[in-house]
């Protein structure tokens, strides 16, 4: 959110190939399309792909998982019980 009102309504510049009415700074785009993201705005810049993926690498390496780890639960016993007493049977 802070992203596409920073674009959109700070800086003046196209967001997603949209300009806001009413921007707080008239700005347009200069040089090459490819690093200034022309008309699309500074997400159609070859230059974010590369700083997004940093930013997530960041975010991946430095914060702790969201989803707890799995517990190790020990396997259930299914060997035969080693009981000395053996069940006591009545013959007729």
């Amino acid at each position: 959110m802070a992203w596409d009102w920073g674009q959109s309504f700070l800086y003046g510049v196209p967001d997603s190939g949209g300009l806001m009415q009413g921007r707080l700074f008239s700005t347009h785009a200069l040089g090459n399309k490819l690093f200034s993201g022309g008309t699309v705005g500074p997400e159609g810049s070859i230059l974010c792909a590369p700083i997004l993926l940093l930013v997530i690498l960041v975010l991946l390496f430095t914060h702790p998982s969201p989803q707890p780890l799995l517990e190790i639960k020990p396997p259930l016993d299914t060997s035969p019980s080693l009981d000395t007493n053996p069940p006591l049977v009545l013959s007729t």
